[in-house]
């Protein structure tokens, strides 16, 4: 086995094709010391343990899935923020088969808190985009929120619907795209 020259990034570069090739179930310390073609123990000295890497990984994942659109049309209305993260989503099933299950399944698992910890991280993350876009939305009506519905209701209603499509893997937004038209236009 030859030295490369190893870092963090490198791992998780090596770690991310590994998923996008053969499913995030791919991933362990072996797998990817071979990947990287380093010792086992290499990739030790950046991750403390299987978990921890697999996390990282995920983490790397949902960045690419979900990074910051270029396009400031995405964050101009609800809609079309509601179609971009419908197209970054079918982007994440072809690029990564199988991920949003596998995700969802391997997290639920993870004995340590740090995992779940980061997948909620991510979740807010998301919610609090929707909130934006339903802040910003000059489409919406005056009168369509108030005390009792919110806006941040009407994300997590939209963000459970978001959460749904991943589970049945459906990645048509109409259905939302209809609610949002009859509920707050």
């Amino acid at each position: 086995m030859r030295h490369a020259l190893l870092s963090k990034e490198t791992i998780l570069a090596k770690s991310t094709l590994l998923v996008k090739q053969q499913g995030l179930e791919s991933i362990n310390i072996r797998s990817v010391a071979n990947v990287c073609d380093v010792s086992v123990g290499s990739i030790y000295n950046y991750f403390d343990c299987k978990s921890d890497l697999i996390t990282a990984t995920v983490e790397n994942i949902w960045n690419d899935i979900f990074c910051r659109p270029n396009d400031p049309s995405v964050m101009s209305g609800i809609q079309n923020l509601v179609i971009w993260i419908y197209k970054r989503m079918a982007y994440g099933e072809e690029t990564y088969p199988g991920f949003f299950t596998f995700h969802s399944v391997a997290f639920l698992n993870l004995e340590r808190q740090s995992g779940k910890e980061k997948m909620h991280q991510s979740w807010q993350h998301v919610r609090q985009i929707l909130c934006t876009a339903l802040s910003a939305d000059p489409k919406i009506r005056p009168d369509a929120f108030n005390d009792q519905f919110t806006e941040t209701l009407f994300a997590e209603i939209l963000f459970s619907l978001i959460l749904s499509s991943f589970v049945q893997e459906n990645y048509n937004p109409d259905p939302i795209l209809k609610l949002i038209q009859k509920t707050v236009y």
